[in-house]
């Protein structure tokens, strides 16, 4: 069952960047407009070129820093054309959200069924499920919350698939993810100033924790942690990250500027291989201690990340690397900023800051940046209405 919708997933994928390869063909002038080198496609090209950069400076990974590209960026930017190419309005945003939230809330009808069953081969549809999370709930309630232009019945049904989606969403137990919903999803609430409306979503929630309080207490136990301030000095997922994060920083001040080229999954050969294990080893520290510990424990190639994506970027791309990042996700801010007057521009706005609120803030506690394709759809579609002025359809 996993592996047949995992094919139907890598199906829809490449299915669709075909469409979008046949409409550019039957558009040629499309290929104008990706050109049109405005602030956020140019900024999306300088990443492209510096993550090429760090590719090339690093001859030793060169075999494996282009498939780590493959698997960790190319979809990512090809999500971005097709976004271009196929989003002529909002309306066709509205649609791609409204299909990313019908397949999530798949996902988490399966890892319900996990966790209320014995069904452990739904066990894998429990990765990232949190990360997913972030950007398609929240992608969902900011649709029932804010949309004015949602039909009634497509909000009727949207709420039920948040309702379904936010149940493994608190089962599952990460409280980052949790958190970054809450700011996201309330500064663009505060933005569009819709208080009934979020009154509404509040008192739903309440309902929600209530009937899952009296049903599994224990859940509520690993979330009271977020409010003490001993848990970070003390948890040790918090203690052990903070030992990743030192070994990936001393990493990166050995080649600072590119990096090492594409792909986190050699972060733990590289650790093994550069000596700072034995300083960690001999250190009383005991986050150098973890560090020791965790990288010995996850010596295989892919087991360790930097859980940071702004280490993340360093350790592949360098300070330019980030830099790229940065400024790409301060023109997708701005984009949204300045579409925020016309029709349907409030939808823009709010989208676009909800979703780059959720990225830089999940970008504190985990490194994987293919859990933002979501933004990038919404990228690619903004970077068509601000290239429409110069090249008309």
């Amino acid at each position: 069952m996993s592996d047949a919708l995992t094919a139907a997933a890598q199906l829809s994928y490449w299915s669709a960047v075909l469409l979008g390869i046949v409409t550019f063909l039957r558009a040629p002038c499309a290929i104008l407009r990706l050109f049109n080198w405005r602030p956020l496609t140019a900024c999306l090209g300088m990443l492209l070129l510096v993550l090429a950069a760090a590719w090339l400076v690093n001859p030793g990974w060169w075999s494996n820093n282009l498939t780590e590209f493959r698997k960790d960026h190319l979809r990512l930017f090809l999500l971005f054309p097709l976004a271009f190419w196929v989003c002529r309005d909002y309306q066709d945003v509205r649609r791609l959200l409204l299909a990313a939230v019908a397949g999530f809330t798949l996902r988490a009808l399966l890892v319900l069924g996990f966790y209320l069953s014995d069904w452990a081969v739904l066990e894998s549809y429990r990765k990232g499920f949190a990360l997913d999370a972030i950007y398609c709930f929240s992608a969902g309630l900011l649709l029932f919350l804010l949309d004015r232009g949602l039909s009634r019945r497509s909000r009727i049904l949207l709420g039920a698939a948040l309702a379904v989606q936010v149940v493994p969403l608190l089962l599952h137990g990460s409280r980052s993810p949790l958190l970054v919903i809450l700011l996201a999803v309330g500064l663009a609430v505060v933005a569009a100033r819709r208080w009934r409306l979020l009154l509404g979503g509040v008192l739903a929630l309440a309902a929600l924790l209530a009937g899952l309080a009296l049903s599994r207490p224990q859940i509520f136990d690993r979330y009271e942690t977020i409010f003490d301030e001993q848990t970070y000095a003390q948890d040790f997922s918090v203690v052990e990250r903070r030992a990743i994060w030192w070994v990936t920083l001393r990493l990166v001040e050995r080649q600072p500027w590119l990096g090492y080229g594409p792909g986190w999954r050699k972060l733990s050969p590289l650790a093994l291989e550069s000596g700072l294990m034995d300083e960690a080893r001999q250190h009383p520290d005991r986050v150098r201690q973890l560090a020791y510990d965790y990288f010995h424990r996850r010596a295989t190639y892919g087991k360790a990340n930097p859980h940071n994506l702004y280490l993340n970027w360093l350790l592949e791309a360098g300070f330019l690397g980030l830099l790229a990042y940065l400024a790409f996700m301060g023109s997708f801010f701005r984009s949204g900023w300045r579409a925020r007057l016309p029709l349907h521009g409030e939808m823009w706005w709010l989208l676009t800051l909800a979703l780059a609120t959720a990225q830089l803030a999940i970008g504190l506690t985990n490194g994987l940046w293919p859990a933002g394709w979501l933004l990038i759809l919404v990228a690619g579609a903004l970077a068509r209405k601000e290239n429409e002025t110069t090249y008309p359809s």
